[in-house]
């Protein structure tokens, strides 16, 4: 991400369960290439508490747990889910939720071409980080403020800094030059639809005359629907 340190929201910190239930199944049982080891019935074996504790602190954290946390679990005076709500309440999960959304957005590094000979070195860098943290700032809203996962599609308002708001026209409410990522609106009139209607999201994946946004509506449907039409099998007879 971005090295900018992004500001706090105000948000309250305790993550509902549906939310958190949500996000740690897409991150701890995430399909892996081996097959877990099965136990003399037959069955799966689930991982001894301290390694599922590493597990969770590598995926909610993005760093492993402290010693104190592995002697605590091995010792059961804290228990794993008690250390998934402290994990929850830790501003580095904050800032890791930013990575979790890229991995299916994959918008965090948005190429600014177009604009090359307009702005120096530095605005470029900047403004191609910001185009790029639009959806995954969305993404970090949502669940910092405990609102459904649908909002990603459906959301009646954008977030942006300063930055992105001068770049995009919009009614950014922070200061001039402000960093902190706020709810806002596209001042062009546009119904607004979470990330649907975001110009980054489309700026990310563009398209052509010839492919009449085919690309993007498979790009839509990889993301909020988990259908790759290219990773479909499709069999063709010519005749």
């Amino acid at each position: 991400m971005s090295s900018r340190t992004p500001q706090p929201l105000g948000f309250k910190r305790r993550i509902h369960l549906p939310i958190w239930m949500a996000i740690v199944a897409c991150l701890v049982f995430q399909p892996v290439f081996a097959e877990p080891p099965l136990s003399d019935t037959g069955k799966y074996e689930l991982l001894p508490d301290t390694q599922y504790a590493v597990r969770l602190a590598v995926d909610l954290l993005g760093a492993h747990p402290t010693v104190g946390d592995l002697e605590a679990i091995a010792g059961g005076a804290l228990t794993t889910d008690e250390l998934i709500e402290r994990y929850l309440d830790d501003e580095r999960f904050y800032h890791r939720l930013l990575w979790i959304a890229n991995d299916f957005f994959l918008t965090e590094r948005t190429d600014i071409p177009f604009f090359q000979e307009t702005f120096d070195d530095e605005m470029e860098e900047e403004l191609a980080a910001s185009v790029g943290e639009e959806p995954l700032r969305l993404f970090q809203y949502l669940v910092s403020h405990d609102l459904p996962m649908t909002e990603l599609a459906t959301a009646p308002y954008t977030v942006a800094d300063s930055t992105l708001a001068k770049f995009w026209g919009i009614d950014y409410p922070g200061p001039e030059g402000g960093s902190e990522w706020m709810k806002c609106h596209y001042m062009d009139g546009r119904p607004h639809s979470g990330v649907l209607s975001m110009q980054s999201f489309y700026f990310r994946y563009d398209s052509t005359a010839a492919n009449k946004q085919r690309g993007r509506a498979n790009h839509i449907t990889r993301i909020f629907l988990d259908d790759n039409h290219f990773q479909r099998n499709v069999s063709l007879e010519f005749r």
